[in-house]
Formats: structure tokens, sequence, C-alpha cells
């Protein structure tokens, strides 16, 4: 899943405190609802969800001294359909958009957009979504961004695709396995 510039020499927690908009540990981490574990300069600590430690591109919420010091996975997440969709402009590009998703064993669903906007956006729902609500929660995000790898109209439209694939997937599969 990872660019193969990080292969081997890259750690999951230093890929998370990048917090690079294409972070393939972030999109992985947010959508499996992974809380960090971080130690603050006076001995104590705090948990926050990866997908909050992010605030911006290449921007975390840690302050001065701040060290993360583990991530964690629900066990729960662990049980769950996932599946992961990704384009970029270049065969060994980064990524322009990435859009993941889970289905829990309640039905539930979350849908994570990462690379085309400046932080993730965790999107949940009781239920796998129809296509148009799907589509409008993707596309009412305000931060994709424009940088040479692509344009923000261009990086809505493609999150828009790439989630609606994920969505008729696990609607597909669902059908399936009520048949």
């Amino acid at each position: 899943m990872a660019s193969f510039k990080i292969w081997n020499t890259a750690t999951v927690g230093g890929n998370v405190c990048r917090a690079f908009a294409a972070g393939a540990m972030i999109a992985f981490l947010s959508t499996l609802d992974a809380t960090a574990l971080v130690w603050t300069p006076d001995g104590g600590e705090r948990r926050i969800a990866v997908a909050e430690l992010i605030v911006d591109n290449a921007v975390t919420s840690l302050a001065p001294g701040e060290v993360l010091r583990a991530l964690d996975i629900p066990a729960a997440a662990l049980t769950s359909r996932v599946a992961l969709q990704k384009i970029a402009l270049a065969e060994l590009g980064r990524s322009g958009a990435v859009v993941t998703a889970r289905v829990d064993p309640d039905g539930s669903s979350v849908f994570v957009v990462t690379a085309a906007v400046r932080r993730p956006r965790v999107l949940r729902f009781v239920r796998i979504p129809g296509a148009g609500e799907l589509r409008d929660a993707v596309a009412s995000a305000t931060d994709f961004y424009t940088d040479p790898l692509g344009s923000a109209d261009w990086r809505r439209g493609v999150s828009v695709v790439l989630a609606e694939r994920l969505r008729a997937g696990f609607a597909r599969e669902s059908h399936e396995g009520a048949a």
C-alpha cells in the first residue's frame, strides 16, 4: 500500500507524524479508528484519534515536547471488511486521492478520504450509504487542494468515483451474502 520510497526504511509512527496528506498509514489507521497514545512533557499522556491528530498537510496537533508513543487499533475494527481505492497521475507518483472504507459486522460503515484533502475526512454511516448520500458526503469536504500533482476539482471528482467503487463493491457483497 505504501510508496516504494519508504519500504523498509520508515516507521508507522514516523509516517503518521509526518502528517503528509498521502500518508499510507494515516489512511489505514484512520479507517480502523486507531488512536494515538501521546506522552506529554510533564510526564502525562493523552489519547487522540489518528484522524484528529492530523490537522493539516504536514501538521499534527502534537505540542512541543510531545512524543507519539503507541498506536492502538480496536480489535472490533479488525473483524470488519476493509477496502482501498487510490489514484495518482503518474504510475509511481504520490497518490492524488485515496479512499478507504470499512464495513463492520453490524452493517455500519466508515469511508475515509485522504491524499486529496488536507487532513483525513472520516465519514460514518449507520449502514452502507446510498450512492447519492456518499457522493454528497465526499464532495462536501472543503479542503480539497491543488498542487502540481492534481487540481482540487480533479481530486474532488476522483474521490467521489473511488468512494462509489468501494460503496458499490460492499453493497454487492452484502446483497450476495443475503441471498
